[in-house]
């Protein structure tokens, strides 16, 4: 089974819902997923959510400042998708990670691929960064102009982000 990131916007509305039944709000996603319904306010990061947060962090797990939080951040809620619990970032962390990636270029970005870096890491989904070296920087660099994309709607809507794997 693979494990897949996704980001969906939520709205003062469903922030609300969130807080009073995130039961209810979970099986709302988990028809997202099981569906594969492509809305405009969720993106899925495939299996690329890990190498993309080493990307711009440095590090595998958690970190420091904005980038922090735009694949693997924000507060935990009551939301398992069976890979831990989802995470919340507020409006005014959004604001804040669409800034920060804003100010980083695509080109840089794909600078930072190290396959064995990624590797001796261990950054899922394991053993592919040297056998496929030649292709991952552009797919990596899809999935960021995804999420920079992503946030800079988010953020100019006001809206929260929540973020899980499936």
């Amino acid at each position: 089974m693979s494990m897949i990131g996704r980001l969906a916007a939520i709205d003062e509305r469903a922030q609300e819902e969130l807080r009073r039944d995130p039961d209810r709000f979970k099986d709302r996603l988990a028809w997202w997923d099981e569906t594969g319904t492509r809305l405009s306010h969720m993106i899925s990061l495939e299996k690329m959510w890990q190498a993309i947060h080493f990307m711009l962090t440095g590090v595998p797990w958690g970190g420091e400042g904005p980038l922090s939080h735009a694949v693997m951040g924000g507060e935990a809620v009551g939301i398992d998708f069976g890979y831990g619990p989802a995470g919340f970032l507020k409006p005014t962390l959004v604001r804040a990670v669409s800034a920060a990636l804003a100010d980083v270029d695509v080109e840089a970005f794909k600078k930072r691929f190290s396959p064995a870096a990624m590797e001796a890491e261990m950054i899922y989904p394991n053993g592919v960064w040297e056998r496929d070296r030649a292709t991952l920087p552009d797919e990596l660099a899809h999935y960021f102009k995804l999420l920079v994309t992503f946030y800079r709607d988010v953020a100019s809507r006001g809206d929260g982000v929540l973020l899980w794997i499936s």
